[in-house]
């Protein structure tokens, strides 16, 4: 990531399974945009340490997190993972700063039976 965001003409865009739980957190350049602020109000407002760590990192990187935005279409910060004892929002599309502005919308499909 490191190398890949050294330069700001680069693009980067990561979808992951990270399992970390971030809640309505957001890194510096989501802070300072109102466009791409994330939702307050998200199904999952859980916060655990991976979440933090995973904002400290990108943050660093000037990356954000587009679940939970206003260009997630249907219903921002829908869950993405469905267990039996509850479901989350654990896997992430994180974008670099560069990127955001080519974003037309983003979504999360409900899982199929």
């Amino acid at each position: 990531i490191a190398l890949c965001t050294r330069s700001e003409d680069k693009h980067v865009a990561l979808l992951s399974d990270i399992n970390a739980r971030t809640g309505s957190l957001q890194t510096s350049a989501q802070r300072l945009s109102e466009f791409w602020k994330r939702n307050s109000s998200d199904p999952d407002d859980k916060i655990n340490t991976r979440g933090r760590a995973l904002i400290e990192e990108y943050d660093t990187y000037k990356m954000c997190i587009l679940n939970g935005t206003s260009r997630e279409t249907c219903s921002p910060g829908r869950c993405t993972s469905w267990q039996t004892a509850g479901h989350s929002v654990i896997d992430y599309a994180i974008v670099s700063q560069s990127l955001l502005p080519l974003v037309k919308k983003f979504h999360v499909e409900l899982p199929t039976e």
